[in-house]
């Protein structure tokens, strides 16, 4: 079919009609996009959005997931007007949540041994669970990063990259990580009966978490998407019916 694409990132932003065919992704409607259009931006730096007709410009669709068809999209039709604009210098999404879960396990490393030395190994038990802990926590992370997940797109913003760190490597890698390594951390003795009740509690959830990431790669994996978990929601309901 045949659609009208403007281009924002040229300051005359005349309409240019292309072919398309809507049972292409998203990804490879990019690629049509910049070389009919003559486009200098790197694919990952241009994002696409469309509105139902060209006579409602404010009403606009953001077109986000590269592997989605097109016929998939909500209104999307022949008498869609798409537009392409610049969103700026973008980051691997896979490797921006490697580096963000990174931060806090290299932290508490370091701040754990500098207490390690300075008490000549003299460190509460809690203290060494809760490096246990959070180890395993952003082990688990880094891992499920970089071959459970399966991301919509192949890159964010940078700007998140630097907002991510500051929340993960601040927050919790130093603030919490200071909190529990100083050397003046006092372990209250009547905390201690409850301390393996909610070992075995964390370690439950973090089996829990895994095993719902796993199932959202399968239903990933299928390509089948929200519609998928709309089948399987709409089954469950007829038969509890």
């Amino acid at each position: 079919m045949n659609v009208q694409i403007i281009n924002l990132t040229k300051k005359k932003k005349e309409p240019v009609k292309i072919s398309i065919d809507i049972n292409k992704t998203l990804k490879e409607l990019n690629l049509q996009i910049n070389t009919a259009l003559g486009i200098t931006l790197s694919l990952s730096r241009m994002g696409i959005s469309y509105t139902v007709d060209e006579l409602n410009t404010k009403d606009k669709f953001s077109m986000g997931e590269d592997s989605k068809v097109l016929l998939e999209y909500e209104k999307f039709s022949e008498k869609s007007v798409i537009y392409v604009k610049d969103i700026g210098p973008q980051f691997s999404y896979r490797l921006t949540y490697v580096i963000e879960y990174l931060g806090p396990l290299v932290i508490f490393f370091l701040l754990y041994y500098r207490l390690y030395q300075k008490k000549n190994g003299d460190v509460t038990t809690t203290q060494k669970i809760c490096l246990f802990l959070s180890t395993f926590h952003y082990s688990k992370r880094i891992i499920e990063s970089m071959f459970v997940h399966i991301f919509s797109r192949d890159t964010m913003p940078l700007f998140n990259l630097f907002k991510n760190c500051l929340y993960y490597w601040g927050f919790y890698g130093l603030f919490c990580g200071y909190m529990l390594f100083n050397e003046s951390y006092y372990e209250r003795q009547t905390l201690k009966p409850l301390r393996y009740f909610f070992i075995a509690f964390f370690i439950s959830a973090e089996i829990k978490n895994l095993k719902c990431h796993l199932i959202l790669r399968e239903i990933k994996v299928t390509s089948k998407g929200r519609k998928y978990i709309s089948r399987i929601a709409c089954s469950e309901h007829h038969v509890k019916s």
